[in-house]
């Protein structure tokens, strides 16, 4: 072995060293290790709008909503109940009537219980 060879392992051998005694011997909060912990629990995205609420003290001003995007073929949506039992006969009538609010001031009455609106999912 030569010089360069044993003085290069001598160098990455104490630096090896004293970083593992580091990472075993730093309290949680301080220690580098933590990072590996939370980047395990959390996206890099996620802990970067962390950081950014925590840095301004407020929410993101960002729309609500997944960031994700997913395949045409998952906006496809069953409703397994359908499936297991009959819808009801047209010729029998069903009352559609709903009360929002019945002890309101000023309950919402819906003939038919249909409200449009923005949709978030996320």
């Amino acid at each position: 072995m030569g010089l360069i060879e044993a003085v290069s392992r001598s160098l990455v051998d104490k630096m090896a060293d004293q970083l593992l005694l580091r990472l075993m011997r730093d309290p949680y909060a301080a220690n580098l290790w933590e990072i590996i912990s939370t980047t395990m629990k959390v996206t890099p995205r996620e802990l970067m709008e962390i950081v950014l609420r925590a840095e301004k003290g407020k929410p993101l001003g960002r729309p609500f909503g997944t960031v994700y995007h997913f395949s045409p073929w998952q906006e496809l949506l069953f409703n397994p109940v359908a499936l297991v039992r009959l819808p009801t006969v047209d010729e029998k009538s069903v009352e559609t009537k709903v009360t929002l609010g019945p002890k309101a001031k000023r309950p919402l009455e819906l003939a038919i219980p249909i409200i449009i609106t923005g949709m978030s999912y996320g």
